[in-house]
């Protein structure tokens, strides 16, 4: 059997992959091929509540016991996702580009 990366990557981080990691996994995979940013953590609660209900998250969590960023982003194959990052003038936040206002700052004086 040809060990895939996920696979090697998971033995690592001690995670025995469940159909439930793989379900984490894909949408995360997913969401990278449609957005092209990893998806921040409540995306993933929001997709496994169609499934579990109010437990989404405590199963987010239960999954990944060392952390999302730390243990899924990992396993996919991703870099950690950025809530918002400053760059010049201009706010990226979820992979989408907005202007600030004439002053450079973002909030009212």
């Amino acid at each position: 059997m040809e060990r895939s990366p996920r696979r090697i990557f998971a033995q690592k981080e001690d995670v025995k992959l469940t159909d439930a990691h793989w379900d984490v996994i894909r949408f995360m995979r997913e969401y990278y091929e449609e957005h092209q940013i990893a998806p921040d953590a409540r995306y993933v609660i929001k997709h496994l509540s169609q499934r579990m209900g109010a437990d989404a998250r405590n199963a987010l969590f239960r999954l990944f016991a060392y952390g999302y960023v730390k243990q899924a982003c990992k396993i996919a194959g991703m870099k950690r996702p950025r809530a918002r990052l400053r760059t010049g003038g201009r706010f990226v936040r979820f992979g989408r580009l907005s202007t600030l206002p004439a002053g450079g700052s973002r909030f009212a004086s």
